[in-house]
């Protein structure tokens, strides 16, 4: 059952009895329905599982918001959790994650993320050629802004081409904060377990990436799923229950 938080600003469902000790964060384009299961295994306390604004059912954000405003919208909801609270967060809800861990100093006990992109190890930008040819002939004035937008939406990622107005300008807003380091200067930050579980097979945040953030944060613990892609959490269910088990448990 959908519940509503912080007045109608976003939904989920709460999972156990008493005050939650868990609080899910999921994917982008992704709901709260991916960590269902995970929830509901009786090996892990209560817990709360979100829809991100602009997401499931959640509206989206009143202005162009980032990881940090994000977790700055969530804050409130930590009130109606313990007082020792677990954060697991996937793909772009790791990164609202790794944001709210920060915020939620003294509440916030244990951080856990999977394929999250925390760093960009290409550090560019890639613009098609095409793209960058429209936009010069809209400086000259001889295409419109339209044929410019046109474009970018069939030259773009599958996420950038699929997002619709307010939350495009999230999308970009949350990838230049990979590619300026912001969530690996806060994860260095932070004085709490921070574990990370990675598929093996992910295509899409490799695991390189997991393994660049450990070496640059050594204190963050890497645990990798053998044969597991992307979507770790819905394809090797009783691994990560053990890993949340494990951040648990310290």
């Amino acid at each position: 059952m959908l519940f509503t938080f912080l007045d109608g600003a976003m939904f989920g469902e709460k999972i156990g009895d008493g005050k939650p000790s868990i609080l899910f964060l999921h994917g982008w384009r992704r709901t709260h329905e991916d960590f269902l299961k995970i929830a509901n295994s009786d090996l892990l306390p209560g817990s709360l599982l979100i829809d991100l604004p602009g997401f499931g059912a959640s509206p989206p954000p009143f202005e162009v918001s980032g990881a940090y405003e994000y977790a700055q919208m969530i804050l409130p909801i930590l009130d109606e959790m313990n007082n020792e609270i677990l954060i697991v967060g996937h793909s772009f809800g790791g990164r609202v994650g790794i944001a709210l861990a920060k915020l939620g100093e003294g509440r916030v006990k244990g951080l856990l993320l999977t394929g999250v992109p925390i760093i960009d190890l290409n550090k560019t930008v890639k613009i098609s050629s095409s793209l960058k040819f429209a936009k010069k002939m809209k400086k000259l004035g001889i295409v419109s802004d339209q044929y410019v937008e046109k474009k970018k939406k069939s030259t773009g990622s599958i996420d950038y081409r699929l997002a619709e107005g307010i939350m495009r300008d999230v999308l970009v807003k949350v990838l230049s904060e990979s590619r300026d380091g912001k969530y690996i200067d806060t994860l260095e930050t932070l004085k709490i377990p921070i574990k990370l579980i990675w598929g093996e097979n992910d295509a899409e945040v490799s695991l390189n990436v997991a393994k660049e953030v450990v070496r640059k944060v050594p204190q963050i613990e890497l645990k990798v799923i053998s044969g597991a892609n992307h979507m770790v959490i819905l394809d090797k269910e009783d691994d990560f229950i053990a890993g949340i088990r494990e951040l648990v448990e310290k």
